[in-house]
Order: structure tokens, then C-alpha cells, then sequence
């Protein structure tokens, strides 16, 4: 039932496509049989068997039915020889023999003695008039044939008539001759006996010329002309209705085994089943679809209310089991996506106000240097931002975080807001990774000075409102310095290969995959089918990080990279082509890391490491953060 329900989707689905290949297959047969092809007319002549031209000694009886069956087999074959329709293009002009031998068919009637002559032509006249020629031209032809034969034999007997009467009359003369002159008896008797035996050679010879003048008259009614060919009043060929339907019904069952094929060819992931059957990792949740995905309504109309749906679905994510591991200590979390247009930035926005409602204090870092909107999002002013806090460090903040804190708080309680900044036009996060760890450990109260901070100096969570995957190497760079990762996926429109390779990039990194979002999820997107859910494992949620985390980082931004630019030649379900985007020339995605720019870097992190600025000193191959 289950498999049954599925297909019926699939052909709901698909259903458009349906009609339009049934549209396609059955106009274009129609055009093709009323338009292009000749038309064809077939007209009907019908042949008699009435006996064999040459009739034999055998009794008349029940027998001489099958006997005219079998003739009307053999009769049909010849109907089509050369020699008739030969003859039959002297009678009809304008007709060659090629095309009378693929015109003209013959074949008897199943249990009669009736044979049924078939002409074809394009026009019903000239059927009519090929097909009673033909008929016409065989049964002359064949009574011809007998006739020639029966007149051969006429004229060796009519020769023998006369020879035998001839000696008929030169014996009686010798016996009278006898007789006159007292021959002996015997002579006379033996010279009767001769004359007897040319006289019963006559009466025999008449006999049979009798019968061959029989044989002719019986000849000529062998074979008749049961029914003559009329001009046909409807085309025989092509059958415009029945090919269009038989162009429709294989049309339709085209168009479903096409369905079908792309219902199995489409292995993106569209539900959260899909998350844990295809890429093989923990969802998160799945977004409905809304024109209202914000939670932030009341902020730019308050007279507009929250979807209820949107705020249900993030409540649910923000007090669920995915949430477990955050609910003791201080985490900083990654949202990020694998191209633009996902709805990072709105998924990011909607779990921070849902953790801050949960009572958890929660910071939100918008880290798109190139596409910032959360400042527009909580109108608040694009100053003293996160960039700013990279390039002038975080000794600018003083002893205590608290007037920061205060600078970025929102109007919904336990949430900050750290925005971009004013200085993020050509920066690069990796450039900064020292100052932005130590950043997170002073906001998380990880610092050596935590014990003298206060309570209201630090927040439980960070999560970083990153760019998308294929804009660079900031998401990988900041991937680094947190503890978990969140990526979002609009429903429908990433392959299962390319999530799971984004998974085991921030698996490497150490910041894995605390779930994927399915995002603007609709009822039209089902789980895929064609799958078996035995042995199917997701990735843990922690992994022991690298040894060399900066190595990890240049290692993974390579092979996104490379994953980045398989998946752009990879068309998707709704036509989205994977390439990257920029924001009008402002900005270009730095080059993909190599060999020969993999040592400065790695030179540069380990220098950094063992100066001790980030309270380091004792990093023992561990994640540090």
C-alpha cells in the first residue's frame, strides 16, 4: 500500500509532464496521419470456386467442398503472379508492376470456397478498377491456360477420328472383298475382328472428344465473379483515431516510465529522512515553507503576527534532543549553507531568539563580511561590529565585557546582536583566527581572568551567521574556532553527495555537524523511496579534532573547493546550476589553497599557537577550543 501511495504521488506529481508528452505524442502522430501520409483506399473483389478448371473422375459429395477450399488456397497464391498482374498494367494505365505487387493482396476466406482480392490505391476509383481488372485477368488467364490444353488434346483426337475411320473404311472394303471372292471363313472372321476393335477405337475416340467440349463448358464456370469491387467510401489507411490513441496510451506509459526514472534519478535531499538515509547525518528539523520565515514580525509591524508554524518548528529545535548537548556550558555554533539563497541568515536569526526564549544568553554574530543583513534585520546601526572587533582587538574592551554587551543588546531579552561592522569589505576571518578565538573564550568566560567576571559578562551561546560554502573560505575558517556546525539546505535542491561531504569537512575540522536544517519544506517534497533503511548509521556528533587544526583548515577548504566546483556541473531538481555568486564585482572568493601557500599559513598559526596569546601554552593535540 505504502508503494502504491508513493507512485500515485510520483504521477501527481509528474502529472503536467504526463500530459504534456501524452499532448505531444498523440498531436504529433494526428498531424503526421492527416497531413503528411498519402491517403489509401482498398477496394474488395470477391472469386467463386465452383470446382477445378479440369474436372476429375471422383464422385461429387461432400468431398468437393474441401476439395474447392484447397483450391481456393492455391488459386490465391496465383492471383498475385506476375503473369497476371503483368497483363493487368497493359489494362490499367498509369499503374507499374512494382506497384501493383505491393497493391494487390489475395487470400481465401477461412472455411469457404471464397476468394478475396485486395487493391490498394490513392484514389477509391483507381482501387475499384485495379482490383476487378485483376480478377477479370486471372480467371481468363486460367481459363486460357485449359483451354489451350483442351484444345491440344481436341485436335489429336479429332486426327485420330479421322485415321481410324479411314482404316474403319479400308477394312470393310477388304471384307467385302472376302466375302466376294469365298475366302475361308477364317480369314473372313479375323478381318471382323479387326474392324470391331477400329470401330469401338472410334466410339471411344468420340467419347472423348465429348468430354473435352464438357471440360471447356465447364471451365468457363470453374471460377465466377462472386462480387465486383465498388470505389471505397472510407480511407483504409492511415487510421487517424487509432493512431492517435495508440500514440497516446504509449505516450502515457513513456511519460510514466520517464517519471518514475526521475523520481529515482532524484536522490536530493528534501526531508529530514533523507538527511539520515541519504547523507548519513543528524537532522536538525525541517522548515515549512513561509512567506513570513522571520520571527522578528513584530519588530518591523507589530501588528503583524509570527507564523505560528515557523516559531513552532524553531521552538522545537531550540528545547529538542539535538539541543541536549547545549543545555550544560558555554558553546559557540556555526550556521552556515551550502549556496546562496538557502536561508542561512533567516535560520540563524530564528534559533538565537528561540534560544534566548528558552532562557539561554545567546549572542549572534552576523560573519558575512560580504552579504551582512543583520543589522537591517534588528534595525540596529552597523558600528563597533564583529570586524571591528578582530582589527582592533579585544584589549580595546577592557577588563569587562559588560558595556559591549550593552552596546549589542537587542529588544528580546538574553540576545545580543554583534553586527559586521564597518571595516568588512576586503578582510578575510582566517587572516584573524588568534583574535577571534580569544574573542569567543573572553564572551564565553573561558579566559585565565573568568573567576573576576561576572555573570552578566558573558553569554552561553555564539552562533556565527556565516556565508555560504561556495563564497570562499571564511565558513571553513570560522568552522575552526567553534564547536558545532548547522547546515542549512533548501529542500529540494541539494544532492545527498554534497551534504555529506560537507559533513565530513567540518567532522575534520572539529566542528561537527550538530544537524542539517531542511529548509522551506513543502508537501510536495517526500522522503526518498528508493532506499534500504536496514544498516543505516549518521555520523556521531563529536570527533576528536586533528592534531594541526590549521592543517585541518587548509585541508578541508581544498577539498570543498573541489567539491564546490563538482556540484556546480550538477544540475538540480529546480534547475539550480550550483555556480557561485558574488555580489557584483565587490567581491571575489579567494583561490583555493595549495601546497605552496599551505607551509606560510601553517607557520603562521603554529608561531601564534606557541606565543601564548590565546592562553594555549598547554594544547596537547585536543580540539582548543
Amino acid at each position: 500500500m505504502q508503494q502504491l501511495r508513493h507512485y500515485a504521488r510520483v504521477m501527481q506529481r509528474w502529472l503536467l509532464l504526463m500530459l504534456l508528452g501524452i499532448l505531444i505524442c498523440s498531436g504529433a502522430t494526428f498531424g503526421i496521419s492527416k497531413f503528411i501520409l498519402r491517403p489509401v483506399y482498398q477496394a474488395t473483389a470477391l472469386i467463386q470456386v465452383n470446382g477445378p478448371l479440369i474436372p476429375t473422375n471422383t464422385s461429387t459429395g461432400g468431398n468437393d467442398i474441401f476439395s474447392d477450399q484447397a483450391l481456393a488456397v492455391g488459386y490465391s497464391v496465383l492471383i498475385t503472379s506476375t503473369d497476371v498482374l503483368q497483363t493487368v498494367t497493359q489494362k490499367v494505365p498509369g499503374v507499374s508492376l512494382t506497384q501493383l505487387q505491393s497493391a494487390v493482396s489475395a487470400s481465401p476466406q477461412a472455411s469457404t470456397q471464397i476468394i478475396e482480392v485486395r487493391a490498394q490505391a490513392n484514389n477509391p476509383l483507381l482501387a475499384a478498377d485495379i482490383a476487378n481488372t485483376v480478377v477479370r485477368v486471372f480467371i481468363q488467364v486460367q481459363v486460357d491456360k485449359v483451354a489451350a490444353s483442351l484444345k491440344s488434346q481436341d485436335a489429336k483426337i479429332s486426327q485420330d477420328l479421322l485415321t481410324t475411320n479411314a482404316a474403319i473404311g479400308q477394312i470393310q472394303s477388304q471384307l467385302t472383298a472376302l466375302q466376294k471372292s469365298g475366302a475361308p471363313p477364317d480369314a473372313i472372321a479375323r478381318e471382323n475382328n479387326t474392324l470391331a476393335t477400329y470401330q469401338a477405337n472410334y466410339s471411344t475416340l468420340l467419347t472423348s472428344q465429348q468430354k473435352i467440349q464438357l471440360q471447356e463448358n465447364q471451365a468457363n464456370n470453374a471460377l465466377i465473379v462472386a462480387q465486383t469491387a465498388t470505389p471505397p467510401d472510407q480511407l483504409s489507411s492511415p487510421h487517424i483515431l487509432l493512431n492517435t490513441i495508440i500514440a497516446a496510451t504509449l505516450g502515457l506509459l513513456l511519460m510514466i516510465v520517464l517519471a518514475l526514472l526521475l523520481d529515482w534519478l532524484d536522490s536530493s535531499i528534501q526531508t529530514p529522512e533523507d538527511v539520515v538515509r541519504l547523507a548519513q547525518l543528524e537532522p536538525l528539523g525541517s522548515v515549512p515553507f513561509s512567506k513570513r520565515p522571520l520571527l522578528l514580525a513584530n519588530i518591523a509591524d507589530p501588528s503583524e503576527a509570527n507564523d505560528e508554524a515557523i516559531e513552532q518548528t524553531f521552538t522545537a529545535m531550540a528545547i529538542g534532543t539535538s539541543f541536549s548537548a547545549l543545555h550544560h556550558g558555554q558553546h559557540v555554533l556555526l550556521v552556515t549553507g551550502l549556496r546562496m539563497g538557502a536561508g542561512v541568515t533567516t535560520t540563524a536569526t530564528n534559533l538565537a531568539i528561540s534560544l534566548a526564549r528558552s532562557g539561554k544568553r545567546v549572542l549572534l554574530v552576523d560573519a558575512n563580511l560580504h552579504r551582512p543583513s543583520l543589522h537591517e534585520i534588528f534595525h540596529c546601526p552597523n558600528t563597533g561590529g564583529f570586524t571591528n572587533s578582530l582589527t582592533d582587538g579585544y584589549q580595546s574592551f577592557g577588563g569587562t565585557m559588560q558595556p559591549q554587551l550593552n552596546f549589542w543588546r537587542t529588544s528580546i531579552p538574553n540576545l545580543w546582536l554583534l553586527p559586521v561592522g564597518s571595516t568588512a569589505t576586503h578582510m578575510q576571518i582566517v587572516q584573524y583566527l588568534q583574535r577571534l578565538r580569544a574573542l569567543t573564550d573572553r564572551l564565553l568566560g573561558k579566559t585565565q581572568n573568568m573567576l573576576s567576571m561576572v555573570s552578566t559578562d558573558t553569554v552561553d551561546i555564539i552562533i556565527f551567521d556565516a556565508p555560504v560554502l561556495n563564497e570562499g573560505v571564511d565558513a571553513i575558517a570560522l568552522a575552526s574556532v567553534t564547536d558545532y556546525s548547522i547546515l542549512v539546505v533548501d529542500a529540494g535542491k541539494e544532492r545527498n553527495e554534497t551534504v555529506t561531504k560537507a559533513g565530513a569537512a567540518f567532522q575534520e575540522l572539529g566542528s561537527p555537524m550538530l544537524g542539517v536544517v531542511v529548509n522551506r519544506q513543502t508537501a510536495r517534497h517526500r522522503p526518498y523511496f528508493y532506499i534500504d533503511d536496514r544498516n543505516q548509521k549518521t555520523v556521531p556528533a563529536r570527533k576528536a579534532a586533528l592534531e594541526e587544526p590549521i592543517d585541518a583548515l587548509l585541508t578541508a577548504q581544498t577539498v570543498w573547493s573541489n567539491t564546490l566546483l563538482a556540484s556546480s556541473q550538477t544540475s538540480q531538481r529546480d534547475g539550480s546550476t550550483g555556480q557561485a555568486l558574488t555580489d557584483g564585482g565587490a567581491y571575489n572568493p579567494p583561490v583555493a589553497i595549495t601546497p605552496s601557500t599551505r607551509a606560510p599559513l601553517r607557520n603562521r598559526r603554529l608561531s601564534s599557537l606557541g606565543s601564548g596569546a590565546l592562553g594555549l601554552e598547554h594544547y596537547n593535540g585536543e580540539n582548543p577550543k
